[in-house]
């Protein structure tokens, strides 16, 4: 027989062995999103420390055959002694009077037992553009801390924030970090599900940047989707004219990331491509895999891995030489 014959009739068992030995054992994927979403649930949170205290709840008095009574509805941000940020569809077109504000991480337990507010809502300033609102109190919260706003800069896709909020019915206030956004616009963003019900109206805080975005819409309690939050950036004109109308300036905190990047959807959104792709690089090609090494190391092709592609033809190669040395050794030691 021939080289070339014996090569034609070689290479297809050889290329068959080399792909049966190749293959990695495929592998059960874990359901990480739903996984991430559990996790980062304000329900599964910590509770919300005193340094939380310019988160608070807000309640709407209701009247029903002259009797009056407080309903726990939304929290809100404290960042005037005589100010509070929320979100403006909680406040159901109430008359100013019949919003009142609780302080405290069990703020929503005095609701339930009927105690009187600490203050009452005097005057709602509601952003024409996007759903928040200010509210002026009738009496000060003087001696609670005061949340500073990041009215310089949006928040920016996988920007890790802080989640605090009254969700779910009897709940204190709870806090959870590490919430990542998720998707970032200039009215708009979401973080994985990590807000419910009553969290609207509460903040996303960004570390030392302080409050970025108030909870617009938001998951049930029992699960549901992502939260969407709205950007102070978004409402900083009218937030800016409450605060002179009272004669008062607003905590500011620095821009933070989103400075550097301007804030825009855009480019956040490419900056995340840009990290996905090299993460995912990275998880193939950092060898801390077994069943990587392990196809490596038998000179297998693996995706995304030019070198090992190249080991592999060249084992093909080097089994293919020995096959036609060892033909020719079994042909001489026949012909003596």
């Amino acid at each position: 027989m021939t080289r070339l014959a014996l090569l034609r009739t070689t290479l297809p068992a050889l290329a068959g062995l080399s792909l049966a030995a190749c293959a990695v054992p495929e592998r059960e994927v874990p359901d990480v999103e739903r996984t991430a979403v559990t996790r980062q649930a304000v329900l599964g949170g910590e509770a919300s420390p005193e340094a939380d205290d310019f988160v608070v709840q807000l309640a709407l008095r209701q009247t029903v055959a002259s009797t009056s009574a407080w309903s726990a509805r939304c929290s809100g941000v404290l960042v005037a002694d005589k100010l509070v940020v929320t979100t403006k569809h909680c406040l159901e077109d109430k008359a100013a009077a019949d919003i009142g504000v609780y302080v405290g991480a069990r703020a929503r337990a005095a609701v339930v037992a009927q105690s009187p507010p600490a203050a009452r809502v005097q005057r709602v300033a509601a952003d024409p553009g996007v759903d928040l609102a200010v509210l002026v109190l009738s009496t000060p919260l003087t001696g609670k801390p005061l949340a500073s706003l990041r009215l310089s800069g949006a928040a920016v896709a996988k920007e890790k924030l802080a989640i605090v909020g009254f969700g779910g019915a009897g709940a204190d206030r709870l806090r959870r970090e590490g919430v990542a956004v998720s998707k970032a616009g200039t009215t708009s963003f979401d973080v994985p599900e990590s807000a419910c019900e009553d969290d609207q109206g509460g903040p996303a805080i960004a570390g030392a940047d302080g409050v970025v975005g108030i909870a617009s819409l938001v998951a049930q309690c029992t699960g549901g989707s992502s939260a969407t939050y709205v950007p102070v950036k978004a409402a900083a004109a009218t937030i800016q004219q409450v605060f002179a109308d009272i004669g008062a300036q607003p905590k500011l905190a620095p821009a933070g990331k989103a400075a550097a990047t301007g804030g825009g959807a855009d480019e956040s959104d490419t900056a995340l491509a840009d990290e996905d792709a090299e993460s995912e690089e990275e998880s193939v090609t950092e060898g801390d895999d077994p069943e990587l090494a392990t196809a490596r190391s038998s000179g297998c092709a693996v995706a995304r891995d030019p070198g090992a592609r190249d080991g592999g033809l060249l084992g093909l190669a080097v089994a293919v030489g020995v096959a036609l040395a060892a033909r020719r050794r079994a042909s001489q030691f026949a012909a003596k």
